[in-house]
Parts: C-alpha cells; sequence; structure tokens
C-alpha cells in the first residue's frame, strides 16, 4: 500500500464551539456539510409495460426461454429460478429447502431466504447508523410485474419502509442480467434507502456440496463449503469494498479492519454447475458479501452476492474530548442518494467449465467484448527495474531530500545490465526536487540527481537502447507541505468538513479535483522539458476511490474514478478495474499474503482476468528472504521479475520513510540479477506476454500453471518431491513441462 499503514487515524482536535456545531449537523442534510455530492440529471420516468399474472399456472409464471435455459417466478417462495433446456433446476434465488428447511428458521431469516432483493433504510432523524432490513419475501411487501423482451420487470414496494424499488432481470444467451434502474426508486415516507442486495441466496450451497465461493480478495481466494471445521474459530463473514475502503479514513488505521477488491465480481462453484457474477454498473458504490457456513453461522449456508450503496455514511464528532480515554461521541450521518441505475450479469457454467479458471476465462472475454481491456499486452521478456532516485529526509529539520541514485548512476546501472544480456523496464521513483512518497506541483527534475540535463541524458541513453522509462508521479499523497500543496486547501475532506490524515496529522489525501489539475500541470512540464511523449507511472490511481466534500470541489465515487481512469499513462499502480484501460503495465499488485480467515487457498484470480492484457509488476526481488519463493509466485501470478535497486547503499535510507528497501545496492545485487535472468530467459522466460488461462490445485502445495500457447508449469511448495503427470517436481522447486531441467529450492538443476 502507497500510504503510511503503520498508524490508527483519527479527526484532527477542534473547538468545543466547532462540536456543538455539529451537533446541529447530524439532524440535518447532507447539503449542509461542505456542499452535496454532484447531483445528475434526473432520470427518464420508466414506461411499465404490459402487467402480468405473476401467479401463472399453479403459481409459477414462465418469465423467458432459450434454446439453453428457462426462467420463472415461484409465487409460493417469490423465487426467480433458472432451469435447462430439459426442464432441470440449476439455480434459484430461494435458498433451497433440501439444503436447509428454512421453514424452521425466524421469521426474519425465513423471509431473507426467499427473497431476490434486500434493503437497508434508515429513519430520516437517525443519527446512530441505526439501519433497519426489508426483504421482498417480507409478507407486506407487494411485487408486481410486467413484461420485458426476455425478462420481467418487477416493482417491489417494501410495506414497512415505505421504499420502492424496480428490478428488471432478462435471460440472456449465457446467463442473466439484473438491473435496479434509476428511476425506479420511490422513498415516500419517513425512511431513506441506504443500500440494495441482489440475490443473497442465489445458488446458496450447504457443506455437502461440492463447490467453493471465489472471491477477489487481494489477488483471489476460495472458501471450500467442505471445511467448515478447518475455518479459523474466529472467522466471519467478510465484506469487500470494492476498489477501496468506502470510508477514506479507514486507510490510515492499523490494523486495518476492512477488506477491498480489485474487481467487481465473484463466482460460486456447486457441484457440477457454476455462476460468474460481474457487477457492470454501480460498481464506484459497491460491496460483494462472502458468507460461507461457519460453526457459529445461525443459517448452514454458503453464498456470496453484490450490495449497491446508495447512500454513504460518515461519523460526525459531537466532542472535542480525547476520544481514546474518555470514549467517543459521535453521530452517523447518510449522504443524498446516489444517483445511476446498478446492474449486474450472472453467467452460467457448466461441467468442464464449471471452474474458477473458466469464471476467470469467461470474464475477462466480456472485459474483452466491452474495451474495458485491451487485446494484448505491451509485455516482452524483459525485467522490470524500478530505480528510487531519492527520497525525503524526515529527521532534518531543514527537510530536503536523499539522493540514493543519479541520473548519471542509473543510466550506468541499465547500461550494466544491457551489457549482461537482460532487457529492461524501468520506472524512475523520487525523479522530482522534492522525491518520493509525495505529491508535488512543480515537477521538477532533482537538482541533487542532475537536474534536468541529466534526466533529459538519461531518457536519450534508454530511448536510443529501446529501455522505456517510465517517470513515477503521486498525485494522491500529501504531507505537510508538499511543494507547494497545502492539506487545508488541497487535501481530501470527509462528510464531517474533516481532513483524512493519520494520527500525527502529517501524511493526507490529495482531492481528486486536485488530482486531475496536477495531471494536467505534468503535461504542461513535460512539454516544457520536450519530454511530451514520456511515459509516466501513477501512484495510488489504481489502487484508490474515495469522496471528496470540499467545497467547489465535490466529488463522488464515481467521479472519483473518471477523474482516476481519464489520466493518461503507461503504468498505474494497483489493478482496480476502472485504471486498466489504455495502461499496459499496472506494478504493485497483489499475490500471495495474509489471507482472511475465511479463505482456504489462494489463487491468481485477478492475474488470470487481466494477464494477456497488461504487464503485471509485484514484488521487488530484493524485498523478500526467499527468492526462490517469488520466483513461484511470479509465475503463478503472471507477473514479470522486478527488482528495486539505488546506487548508494540502503542504509542512506534509515532518515526517510522508506521501510520496504533493506538491501538495494546496485552493486551487491548486479551479479545476483543477472546469474537470475540466464535462469529465467532458459525456461519462464517463455510465459512472457501469453494470459494465463488456467490453474489447477492439484493437492495441498502443489498446483499446475498454464499459460497460453506454452507448456504448463507445475509448482511444488510441499517438503518433499512430487510425481504429476509423469514428471517429478522437486521440493520447493518448479518445473515446465517440456523442459527437461528441474529448478529446485537450491537453485540446482
Amino acid at each position: 500500500m502507497l500510504l503510511c499503514r503503520n498508524k490508527r487515524i483519527r479527526p484532527a482536535r477542534r473547538s468545543t464551539a466547532l462540536a456543538l456545531m455539529m451537533s446541529v449537523l447530524v439532524v440535518t442534510c447532507a447539503s449542509c456539510a461542505g456542499g452535496s455530492l454532484p447531483a445528475a440529471e434526473p432520470p427518464e420516468p420508466l414506461v411499465y409495460g404490459e402487467a402480468v399474472n405473476l401467479a401463472g399456472t399453479d403459481g409459477i409464471y414462465t418469465i423467458a426461454a432459450n434454446e439453453r435455459y428457462r426462467m420463472q417466478y415461484r409465487q409460493e417462495t417469490t423465487g426467480i429460478e433458472i432451469l435447462d433446456a430439459a426442464g432441470m433446476p440449476l439455480w434459484s434465488s430461494t435458498a433451497d429447502r433440501e439444503r436447509y428447511d428454512w421453514m424452521t428458521a425466524s421469521d426474519v431469516w425465513r423471509h431473507y431466504l426467499c427473497s431476490f432483493l434486500h434493503i437497508s433504510y434508515i429513519h430520516k432523524d437517525n443519527t446512530r447508523g441505526q439501519l433497519l432490513d426489508a426483504y421482498s419475501g417480507d409478507p407486506d411487501t407487494t411485487i408486481q410485474g410486467y413484461a420485458l423482451p426476455d425478462g420481467v420487470r418487477l416493482r417491489i414496494q417494501f410495506g414497512t419502509a415505505a421504499v420502492t424499488m424496480v428490478m428488471d432481470v432478462v435471460l440472456e444467451e449465457n446467463g442473466i442480467s439484473v438491473c435496479l434502474p434509476e428511476a425506479g426508486i420511490e422513498e415516500n415516507g419517513d425512511y431513506l434507502l441506504v443500500s440494495a442486495e441482489v440475490f443473497p441466496f442465489l445458488g446458496a450451497a450447504s457443506k455437502s456440496d461440492e463447490g467453493y465461493l471465489v472471491y477477489p480478495d487481494q489477488g483471489g481466494a476460495i472458501t471450500y463449503f467442505d471445511r467448515v471445521d478447518q475455518k479459523n474459530t474466529f472467522a466471519s463473514s467478510l465484506s469487500l469494498e470494492v476498489y477501496g475502503p468506502m470510508d477514506a479514513a479507514e486507510l490510515f488505521e492499523e490494523p486495518q479492519e476492512y477488506a477491498t477488491a480489485n474487481l467487481p465480481a465473484f463466482g460460486l462453484k456447486r457441484n457440477s454447475e457454476a455462476f460468474l457474477a460481474a457487477a457492470v454498473s454501480g460498481d464506484s458504490d459497491l460491496t460483494i458479501e462472502v458468507r460461507p457456513a461457519l460453526e457459529t453461522s445461525a443459517v448452514p449456508l454458503n453464498a456470496a452476492s453484490f450490495r449497491f450503496v446508495y447512500r454513504q455514511s460518515y461519523k460526525i464528532y459531537l466532542s472535542g474530548l480525547d476520544t481514546e480515554k474518555n470514549g467517543i461521541s459521535y453521530g452517523t450521518q447518510f449522504g443524498d442518494l446516489i444517483g445511476g441505475s446498478r446492474e449486474a450479469k450472472y453467467f452460467f457454467l457448466s461441467g468442464d467449465e464449471a471452474n474458477y479458471s473458466s469464471m476467470a476465462a469467461v470474464y475477462r472475454k466480456y472485459l474483452l467484448e466491452t474495451g474495458q481491456l485491451s487485446s494484448s499486452a505491451n509485455a516482452g521478456n524483459e525485467l522490470a527495474l524500478t530505480i528510487l532516485i531519492g527520497t525525503k529526509n524526515v529527521r532534518s529539520a531543514l527537510g530536503g531530500t536523499i539522493c540514493m541514485t543519479t541520473f548519471a548512476q542509473a543510466q550506468q546501472m541499465i547500461e550494466d545490465y544491457l551489457q549482461a544480456g537482460i532487457p529492461l523496464r524501468v520506472m524512475l521513483r523520487g525523479w522530482t526536487q522534492g522525491g518520493s512518497q509525495a505529491a508535488h506541483s512543480s515537477f521538477q527534475p532533482s537538482k541533487a540527481a542532475g537536474g534536468e540535463k541529466g534526466l533529459r541524458a538519461l531518457l536519450d541513453f534508454a530511448e536510443q537502447n529501446g529501455v522505456p522509462v517510465a517517470l513515477e508521479v503521486d498525485a494522491v499523497q500529501l504531507t505537510e507541505a508538499s511543494d507547494g500543496l497545502r492539506p487545508k486547501k488541497d487535501g481530501l475532506l470527509q462528510g464531517s468538513l474533516e481532513l483524512v490524515c493519520d494520527e500525527e496529522e502529517t501524511s493526507y489525501l490529495l482531492s481528486p479535483v486536485r488530482t486531475q489539475s496536477l495531471y494536467q500541470r505534468l503535461q504542461k512540464q513535460l512539454s516544457k522539458y520536450g519530454l511530451s511523449d514520456t511515459p509516466t507511472a501513477w501512484v495510488g490511481i489504481g489502487q484508490l476511490c474515495y469522496e471528496d466534500y470540499r467545497k467547489n470541489a465535490v466529488c463522488s465515487r464515481a467521479q472519483c474514478i473518471d477523474i482516476f481512469s481519464g489520466i493518461a499513462g503507461d503504468m498505474v499502480q494497483g489493478a482496480n478495474l476502472y485504471a486498466l484501460k489504455g495502461k499496459s503495465w499496472v506494478y504493485d499488485v497483489w499475490m500471495r499474503g495474509d489471507m482472511h480467515r475465511i479463505s482456504d487457498v489462494q489463487i491468481p484470480w485477478t492475474a488470470m482476468v487481466l494477464s494477456g492484457s497488461v504487464g503485471m509488476i509485484s514484488t521487488a526481488g530484493n524485498d523478500t528472504g526467499d527468492l526462490q519463493e517469488l520466483e513461484m509466485q511470479w509465475l503463478e501470478y503472471g507477473c514479470v521479475p522486478s527488482f528495486e535497486l539505488t546506487w548508494e547503499s540502503a542504509s542512506k535510507l534509515q532518515d526517510s520513510n522508506v521501510t520496504s528497501l533493506y538491501s538495494s545496492g546496485h552493486s551487491q545485487w548486479k551479479d545476483t540479477i543477472i546469474s537470475f535472468w540466464q535462469q529465467w530467459e532458459e525456461g519462464p522466460g517463455a510465459t512472457a506476454g501469453h494470459a494465463l488461462c488456467g490453474h489447477t490445485i492439484l493437492s495441498d502445495g502443489v498446483v499446475r500453471v498454464q499459460y497460453e500457447d506454452t507448456p504448463p508449469i507445475y509448482i511444488n511448495r510441499t517438503a518433499e518431491p512430487v510425481t504429476v503427470d509423469g514428471l517429478e517436481i522437486p521440493a520447493g522447486g518448479y518445473r515446465m513441462a517440456d523442459i527437461r531441467e528441474v529448478i529446485a529450492d537450491d537453485g540446482t538443476e
């Protein structure tokens, strides 16, 4: 993560008078804060077609049918059901009573288990965040049906909530689409819609079913249905906040209590059937709810769903007391209704295709067809080299930067590796006057590193030798005084009008509108230097998404996405889907790491969706204690080998906030990198630029990885050699199927 994550955040202190003023604000609308989020044009009124009798024949109404599927509505359970062409049941929005007899459950659970739509809402005068729930399966909910081509429009009136929503369900060639039209929302009483969960129990499975839930936690993870007894005692359901935490203040908290997803998608496999769910509209304000059956579960079913958020919440603090010592006093306020329609697609898979690899392939195909991914990556067999030029000196009272590599020294490093026959892709970090780890407004090349002249000479040398060099730009993180930027003027504001910052109030987030202006300024500066065509790499653009309530710069999460995705550049940090269009490379992507308590195994699910469209760079080879294990991760997760180096010894970084580089000196790593590359080029390098199309868990610690048009790779993380498909794979090593040499954990062949 780019931000300092070892500090807990709290709001900046304020006077008692301001606290009293805030206590008044909590009972007012969000518009009274720094400015309400921008209101979109009102949607066109819905046109309701011919009314249909949802009771149909014998309580079943056939909605639509095609060559593969039939979709119907069952009035008794208010369920939407999918059958195959022969009439065999495949999926139902209502939990299957053979898997769990919900008639024995409480009224609330029974209504929930029979619902295709669940909403959360709140009384307009409630300031404590006490949400209420209503279900399409409630007895006092009224459901009306209207005909749509190949589908049905359902108008759902939630009686107690006095909230009405419309849900369009359409049968498609390979699945169904579900849309919640903006124009279908009505708030007729004292209650406000907060969120809507679609198909909370579609395909819900018991522990007796063979299968799993797959979700984009970090690089991808699986929770198996039959491993209830093996789950952590303190495991609980998982809510993944798509594209970053809804509350930007949580970015500074430690330990982090939130989990995020860079893809708005999940999957479920149940026996010989599976589906992939993908949110295609409304993903800016979305969570993925993952609910495995646990020993402590009220209902022993495995399910996952999308929860579309219609109102963001934030805290209004009511006192100036030190919250750590005296407790906390605050109110919760919800913003205005977030406009726009929401839509999700469900792709059905059967038989041999009912697995997470095929889910990723289906999703990748959809993203390619809709132009959200490019058809081919500009990625060859090359080593990704990040060179740290300079960073901020945090110990000196006079400030300044610590120069770790001059531009001339960077040129020498590149030349050394080129002479060794290593093709490179380079990123310069901290190349500006202020160094790395903060946004800057002037974009002046570091004078200590050689200034404009030195940078130009380096870039000219790289171009002459066919080495792409990208300039890393930080336009999201702000320190107390970052080259003309000021927190009070340029920082991100929460709905409570407080700056998002760390506890010491030294690190902040930049307003998205200000990020956009910095991007425009950079273009002018590069043009001034005659470097208009120089590739750029953008810190945080693919990791974060947040609201800003700053007056005259108010920005919703959706608008933040529009700003971030509109920043042109060759590389982007993080793999959030919105940031990838037009990008050739992503860096700092997730591989293996700490798993959530519900997860049983980690898989390269995100990599299988993205590889072949963008080149991926992850953990640097000198940022690990086990290069052999990291090499296997690069192979398993579709990443190119990478290193982050400096000319000077890493010991000079002791006066900086750079904590990831324990060993980075070029002279220390040169021979190791050259030796490593010779081995890589002989085998694994053949996978470069090819899409990662298959991943199979053969046994605990043993996997088979398949790239398009290349032989499979077998990875063995166990302590003993294993034989797979007639090949012996060494302990702690890997092997490519048609290459006879075996790479073992001791580096021998």
